[in-house]
């Protein structure tokens, strides 16, 4: 049975702490397997990995992200260091 919007909607919005778990365990852990988009749900997680990933192997083929974070508590969080 398909989701509805409203159930779709409730489904990804997430949970600041999420985000902030999200975004702490990237530090610590850089992204060095190149990320694939259909493994994940939510595309502002794939973006965070992407960018880790394009950040800490740079001899390797890139990910193209030619798209903002949904979520813009991500930008926040992450800050302009990232």
């Amino acid at each position: 049975m398909p989701y509805t919007m409203d159930e779709l909607e409730e489904f990804l919005r997430k949970d600041e702490e999420e985000i902030r778990r999200a975004v702490e365990r990237v530090r610590k852990n850089p992204v060095k397997i190149k990320p694939d988009l259909k493994d994940f749900l939510d595309p502002d997680l794939f973006r965070l990995h992407a960018m880790s990933y394009n950040r800490h192997t740079p001899f390797h083929d890139s990910i193209k992200i030619d798209w903002e974070f949904r979520d813009k508590r991500f930008e926040e969080i992450l800050g302009d260091d990232y």
